[in-house]
C-alpha cells in the first residue's frame, strides 16, 4: 500500500531544524523534552544557538532560558515531569537558587498546585518582602540620662554667655 508523502533531501543540520521546529509546535511534548532535544542538536555541532533560535522563531535569550532547564538535577526533573510543569513555570522556577528551588518544589508538591497556582506562588516569592520598621524602645533610665545630658549642655552654654 502507499501513503501520500513529501520526500525532502535535507542535510543533517536542516533535518535537525525541521525536527525541532515540528516538536516546538506539538503541545504533548514537555518543555524539558524540547530542551533536551535542543541540547542534543547543539551538541552535535551541526547548528549554532543563533541558527536554532532563528529556526524556532525565538530570541537567543529565550533559547538560553530553555537550555537552562538542562541544568536541573534528576530530582527536580522528575517532579517537573510528574507535575506537568509548562515552560513558563519552569523558567520562573529557574530564577531561584538551588536551595530555594527545593523549598518551592516541596510546597508545590505538598499543596498539589496546578501550573497557574504554582506560577502565582512563585510570582509572590519574587516580590520583595516589606519589613516593618522597628520602633525605638527607650527605657525610662535612658530618658533620664538624655534629659540630664541636655540640661548639662544648656547650663554650660548659659555660663559662657
Amino acid at each position: 500500500k502507499t501513503i501520500p508523502a513529501i520526500v525532502l533531501s535535507l542535510t543533517d543540520a536542516e533535518a535537525d531544524m525541521v525536527f525541532l521546529y515540528e516538536n516546538e509546535n506539538k503541545k504533548h511534548i514537555l518543555a524539558l523534552e524540547k530542551a533536551f532535544y535542543m541540547g542534543e542538536v547543539l551538541k552535535s555541532g551541526r547548528i549554532t544557538k543563533n541558527e536554532l533560535a532563528d529556526a524556532l522563531g525565538i530570541s537567543l535569550k529565550n533559547l538560553e532560558k530553555r537550555l537552562n532547564m538542562l541544568l536541573l538535577d534528576e530530582e527536580e526533573k522528575k517532579v517537573i515531569i510528574n507535575h506537568n510543569f509548562d515552560e513558563e513555570l519552569v523558567c520562573l522556577y529557574l530564577e531561584f537558587e538551588k536551595e530555594k528551588r527545593k523549598e518551592i518544589l516541596n510546597e508545590i508538591i505538598i499543596k498539589n498546585f496546578t501550573n497557574s497556582e504554582a506560577k502565582k506562588y512563585i510570582e509572590q516569592l519574587k516580590k520583595p518582602e516589606i519589613k516593618p520598621i522597628k520602633t525605638a524602645q527607650i527605657s525610662s533610665d535612658k530618658i533620664i540620662l538624655i534629659r540630664n545630658c541636655i540640661l548639662l549642655v544648656l547650663s554650660y552654654f548659659q555660663k559662657i554667655m
